[in-house]
């Protein structure tokens, strides 16, 4: 697959009751060194502060997006509505408790980019710990970065 100069990437941020969490993930994407980005954030009817947070994002950043069901529908069709609603050539899914490093879609565009036949790119993740404001790293997955096929990927990431 061929892409455009400058791909736009949607990053795609599932939520729910999350509002204590979701500005760092939020922040992480804002803070891209790669700019041709939006940021979606589907909110499965939080009953929390989720909202008030993000849309004070909205206001700031015209690539933030924020979409709210009126009633709870789960992880798998809150996925079927985020990509519907996704208009880059790529995506990322981040969690709502998730960060990015700053050039995480700097990078994973170039290997698009060199590698056109790619069907996932994937990087470095750690688990990490809050508590009482400090960080603890807690474990790392499994999955090393590297280049995989999709049917590796599909087998054996998830």
């Amino acid at each position: 697959m061929e892409f455009s100069k400058n791909p736009l990437v949607s990053i795609w941020i599932p939520t729910y009751n999350n509002g204590h969490l979701i500005s760092k993930a939020i922040l992480s994407a804002i803070h891209q060194t790669y700019k041709n980005i939006e940021i979606i954030v589907f909110d499965d009817a939080s009953s929390d502060n989720t909202e008030t947070i993000v849309q004070e994002f909205v206001k700031k950043d015209k690539r933030v997006k924020y979409f709210k069901t009126e009633k709870n529908i789960g992880i798998n069709k809150s996925y079927v509505q985020i990509l519907e609603r996704c208009r880059g050539e790529l995506a990322i899914f981040l969690c709502s408790d998730d960060w990015l490093s700053k050039n995480f879609i700097e990078e994973c565009v170039n290997i698009f980019m060199k590698y056109p036949g790619t069907g996932a790119v994937t990087g470095r993740a750690f688990s990490i710990t809050e508590k009482n404001g400090k960080y603890f790293f807690s474990r790392e997955p499994d999955i090393k970065p590297g280049r995989y096929s999709r049917e590796y990927f599909g087998r054996n990431a998830y």
